[in-house]
């Protein structure tokens, strides 16, 4: 069993069709398959519910698709973390690593400070990441 720190452009692809969303949702049951603890900050649920208000404002999906879609994200064998420590370990890292927006370096703290493999499908946050020496895939690579 393994940790995977995975990022809300990735979580995105499972709710919102694009043309790898196939890919996202093969690598997540792999993932489940192999027993693997999936976790992000809390931040994901805002990013993910703001993901999908963009999506029905450029007219990527529907409102009613949009709510389910939230209820799949809420669904989801994730476990998100919170607490003071991430922002005190995301702001070093955003300012270290030239991470251009402290929403991405918590992904990378959660990821640092237990231990687990970040996966993104943002190839600044994975470059930052290799940077700070920690475990890093960059999704569609």
């Amino acid at each position: 069993m393994a940790l995977i720190c995975v990022d809300s452009n990735i979580v995105a692809k499972l709710l919102i069709p694009e043309d790898d969303s196939d890919i996202a949702s093969d690598l997540w049951r792999n993932w489940a398959r192999d027993g693997e603890v999936i976790v992000g900050p809390v931040l994901m649920s805002y990013e993910v519910t703001n993901i999908l208000r963009k999506a029905v404002t450029q007219g990527q999906t529907t409102v009613d698709a949009s709510r389910r879609a939230l209820e799949g994200f809420f669904a989801l064998s994730l476990t998100l973390f919170s607490g003071r420590w991430i922002h005190a370990r995301a702001l070093p890292l955003a300012l270290d690593h030239s991470i251009a927006s402290a929403y991405d370096a918590h992904y990378l703290a959660v990821a640092r400070e237990l231990g687990a493999t970040l996966w993104t499908a943002d190839r600044r946050l994975y470059e930052a990441a290799e940077a700070s020496a920690t475990p890093a895939r960059l999704f569609g690579s």
